[in-house]
């Protein structure tokens, strides 16, 4: 028996259209799903439900909240702009481990000057401002941060508001890493750069998140964005509104999906680092980490001794080399991770080559095993969720 269930995702922008494909891929292995989907943009309208076996939706005011938490229908919800709506189930990506993410990546490029740019009205930047202030404060650094006004989100910003960044700007102290609430803010942050004369990315590393090949591409330079892994959360949402059309009880708590990884473009491809051979060791490492990297023959192309080049790195970014090789490793086994590859596959892909010892690091980094990393991906861990913040 065919079910009719209705998808409101809004879909202007590639939150929505990530979002969609995930769903795609489920809707593809369940034929019986009959879809209706229009590409809905009026986040006060609620069109007529009746006769749906089910929704997801994506909500993004408030007006069109309460009217949705009085439909009868299960429904599932995969937006993050506001608060919780305990009536609606909800799977979403985690905001706030994406904002830690950033900071980490930032501290770790050497950058001790770190700012946040966003949207106060929107949930999803608070989210992700708390998680990029959690982090930098555990390294005893306290972000610069710029609040835009709602009206920002659209259209071209004005002379006064491009004025009042660019000020803003000028009197932070450089080198910094930024942080932009979304991609669209990011692109904000490289307008007001250029015309303050700050330089991208050495004094100023910009990340946006969402992952908007289409926005981090035409910006310049390329722009370095947090892939929220969206496709996973589509396809999550699915599976839960599958279940829910089944009878089964939904989880009390949203589902909060790890987002992927900080995909890094020319933006943020700095090192604050004044010592050019660490930072030139820094490259080399991200280049080869995953093909194979001797620290000895690292030091010999870098011209110094291994000594000497292990002592100037630790000064410089506050680890060793080979402590560098085993963060851009795990690095690009958490991404592989969320692909279908054998475990043994992302073992050697990353760079650790034997499955057995890969598993065994993984633990010792994360607290999961390779496998239950795996789980927490695709919301699947068996354990009770995590707060939105």
């Amino acid at each position: 028996m065919a079910l009719r269930v209705g998808l409101l995702i809004a879909t202007p922008d590639s939150y929505g259209r990530r979002v969609l494909d995930g769903v795609v891929e489920y809707v593809r292995a369940h034929p019986l799903w009959q879809v209706e989907f229009d590409a809905w943009r009026d986040p006060q309208h609620v069109p007529d439900l009746s006769g749906l076996a089910g929704a997801i939706v994506r909500v993004s005011s408030d007006r069109m909240a309460s009217r949705l938490e009085r439909v009868r229908l299960p429904m599932v919800n995969v937006s993050t702009s506001r608060q919780v709506m305990p009536k609606l189930p909800a799977v979403v990506p985690d905001n706030h481990e994406a904002g830690r993410l950033t900071a980490t990546d930032l501290i770790e490029r050497g950058f001790h000057h770190l700012a946040f740019i966003g949207h106060r009205q929107r949930q999803y930047a608070e989210d992700r401002a708390a998680g990029f202030r959690d982090e930098a404060r555990r390294h005893g650094i306290e972000p610069a941060e710029h609040w835009l006004r709602r009206s920002m989100e659209i259209g071209w910003p004005s002379e006064r508001v491009m004025e009042r960044l660019r000020e803003w700007l000028v009197s932070l102290p450089k080198p910094m890493g930024v942080l932009a609430s979304n991609d669209l803010d990011a692109r904000l942050m490289l307008h007001a750069c250029r015309r303050a004369g700050i330089d991208v990315p050495d004094q100023a590393a910009i990340v946006g998140v969402d992952n908007d090949e289409h926005l981090c591409e035409l910006s310049n330079p390329p722009l370095s964005s947090v892939d929220l892994g969206l496709g996973r959360v589509g396809y999550r949402a699915a599976a839960l509104l599958d279940e829910m059309m089944k009878g089964n009880t939904p989880p009390r708590r949203p589902v909060i999906l790890p987002p992927g990884d900080l995909v890094l473009r020319r933006s943020s491809d700095a090192y604050a680092v004044s010592d050019r051979r660490v930072v030139e060791a820094l490259r080399l490492i991200h280049e080869r980490s995953t093909v194979g990297v001797s620290i000895g023959d690292l030091a010999r192309q870098l011209r110094l001794s291994r000594r000497s080049l292990e002592m100037r790195f630790q000064k410089a970014v506050g680890r060793t080399p080979r402590d560098e090789v085993r963060r851009v490793r795990l690095m690009v086994a958490r991404r592989l991770l969320g692909k279908q590859m054998s475990i043994a596959q992302v073992a050697a892909e990353s760079g650790f080559g034997h499955q057995a010892r890969f598993g065994q690091i993984f633990k010792q980094e994360t607290g999961l095993t390779p496998s239950e990393y795996r789980r927490r991906l695709s919301g699947d861990n068996g354990a009770a969720e995590p707060s939105l913040s």
